[in-house]
């Protein structure tokens, strides 16, 4: 009986990961194999001094590789061909078994992440490189002896497409990946550093590091960009809609955008944004959490007199605030009113373009409903009122404390 209960676990942990640290355990063994293919393959000049370098993995095992030119080295096409095949094989098992994990309902951070940015493999494993460092700090240390430098513990571009590309054709087809406008550059999940060489006559190097709050997320951890500090709150949902003193026709119209156009994808928009207008203490943000309880995601709520006046300062700040969404949570943005009509007009604008490149899910806090002109590029987009509630519905508030309840918007 023991026997088959102990065949049962087996068979699930190789269908399935345990956790996001099990399967980060298993990207560090590709990355480890990576780095031993390519320290086989490069020229002994590039292989000097890096002979008994140790590779750490997650688990906190380490193994020493070998280096061309290093006593005792053997190695010929068919060893080299057996690696590549192992780091194929195991990225089989990397991409299936994180499928099913996540179909599973299991966070995984680079899978989730890739799916949110939609990363190529390269990108991801990028990324990987990139991380490595954050999840074990002797990386570092790995790729200033690969790279022959001890001003950086981060991988350079170099460093990158040697580890990732077979062939300097392959290479050539992937520095777009490196570029500025590439996706990981643009969303801010890698950070691009600069440093001087050792070697003081050379120009400065670039290395790259993963943005902090991307390695949060990666974790797991359910926190805030530290940029939006200040600003923004988060919030996690916990009323249903049903339970809101809000009309039932209100109701009805919010579930039915909802489950149209987002949980069921029937519309053909990739963005929302609910314009929720009505009076002060009718309950709005209370009906966008519940709305963002539906689909499983937090609200984050930022208040735009907080906001920096100067032009560029907002609308980095903006950005911020709609990839931290796109990572968590629906967006909430409130005191839109307290602003002039020009301010008003050229907020919207903003929010219009950068809403074009990451947004999803947004709400807008409104006395009054938004004008139909201002024009948001493939946005689904509704504007419902949240009036003041009916006398039944105040009385039977009032049954159930809920008047005494502070801080109703």
């Amino acid at each position: 009986m023991m026997c088959a209960d102990r065949q049962k676990v087996e068979e699930k942990e190789s269908l399935f990961y345990a956790s996001n640290s099990d399967y980060l355990q298993d990207q560090l063994k590709k990355l480890d194999l990576l780095i031993h293919l390519w320290s086989e393959t490069c020229t002994p000049k590039k292989a000097a001094d890096k002979s008994n370098l140790r590779v750490p993995s997650l688990a906190g095992k380490s193994r020493s590789v070998d280096r061309p030119g290093a006593k005792g080295t053997n190695r010929n096409n068919t060893d080299l061909a057996l690696v590549r095949a192992e780091i194929e094989d195991l990225q089989k098992i990397i991409e299936e078994k994180g499928r099913r994990t996540m179909e599973a309902g299991i966070f995984l951070g680079i899978p989730a992440l890739a799916k949110i940015f939609a990363l190529s493999r390269f990108e991801q494993d990028f990324l990987l490189i990139c991380l490595a460092p954050e999840l074990h700090g002797r990386y570092g240390q790995i790729y200033a002896s690969l790279e022959g430098n001890h001003k950086s513990d981060m991988p350079t571009k170099e460093l990158i497409l040697n580890l990732l590309c077979l062939t300097e054709m392959h290479q050539n087809d992937l520095r777009r990946f490196l570029r500025g406008n590439a996706p990981v550059f643009s969303a801010g999940i890698l950070e691009e550093c600069q440093w001087q060489d050792s070697q003081a006559n050379l120009s400065p190097r670039s290395s790259f590091r993963v943005d902090p709050r991307i390695v949060d997320f990666i974790y797991g951890m359910e926190s805030i960009d530290r940029r939006l500090q200040g600003v923004a709150e988060l919030h996690i949902p916990t009323d249903d809609i049903n339970a809101l003193y809000i009309e039932e026709e209100t109701k009805r119209g919010l579930k039915n955008f909802i489950n149209h156009e987002i949980i069921e994808n029937k519309g053909s928009a990739q963005r929302h944004l609910i314009n929720l207008y009505g009076p002060l203490a009718s309950g709005r943000q209370e009906t966008a959490q519940s709305l963002c309880k539906m689909l499983n995601c937090n609200l984050i709520t930022m208040d735009l007199n907080l906001f920096p006046e100067a032009n560029e300062d907002f609308e980095a700040m903006l950005r911020v605030a709609f990839r931290e969404a796109l990572l968590q949570a629906g967006l909430y943005f409130y005191n839109f009113d307290d602003f002039p009509e020009a301010k008003r007009a050229a907020f919207l604008r903003k929010i219009a373009i950068v809403n074009s490149e990451f947004g999803w899910l947004t709400f807008l806090e409104t006395e009054a409903p938004l004008s139909p002109a201002y024009h948001f590029p493939d946005t689904a987009i509704l504007t419902i009122t949240i009036p003041p509630s009916s006398l039944p519905l105040r009385e039977r508030a009032w049954r159930d404390g809920y008047g005494q309840n502070s801080g109703v918007r």
